[in-house]
């Protein structure tokens, strides 16, 4: 059987009902690195491992790169096989925000204090839209476990 690429909420849904064990989550935006792949492989010992690859729209400024951000689902896909995923979840920005980026509910917002620091100081609006998509997708994962590398927590 051909790893699997799950594209839309249905597939999601029918490979998470098909898992035996407790579902560990690794959320990416894609383009992995060995970073990733000690997550990866710290979470299968624990777990069926999905890793999602969602490059958010939300957590970009109006002037930041959106559109030149790395997409590489050919090699996430082969990485994430070779570090232990049992599948990959890429979503497109309708399947997690099917009611369009400024009326998807609930709007999250992390307090100013927090925001004033690391990229936040830089990036307007960057760590609530962050917590905005990682609220999204434990909504619909539903996993055991949330798995994040260093810089994302």
């Amino acid at each position: 059987m051909s790893f699997p690429l799950l594209r839309n909420t249905t597939q999601l849904n029918a490979w998470i009902t098909a898992q035996q064990g407790d579902l560990q989550f690794v959320p990416t935006m894609g383009a992995l690195h060995a970073g990733h792949g000690t997550v990866i492989r710290s979470a299968s010992l624990m777990g069926p491992v999905l890793v999602s690859v969602f490059v958010n729209p939300l957590q970009f400024g109006p002037n930041e790169d959106l559109d030149q951000y790395p997409r590489s689902l050919e090699s996430d896909l082969v990485l994430a096989e070779r570090w232990g995923a049992a599948a990959l979840w890429a979503p497109s920005i309708e399947q997690i925000y099917p009611h369009g980026l400024e009326s998807h509910p609930p709007r999250l917002q992390v307090p100013l204090a927090l925001q004033e620091h690391l990229c936040g100081a830089m990036r307007p609006g960057h760590f609530d839209g962050v917590v905005a998509v990682v609220a999204r997708l434990l909504d619909l994962v539903r996993p055991r476990q949330l798995w994040l590398g260093e810089k994302d927590w």
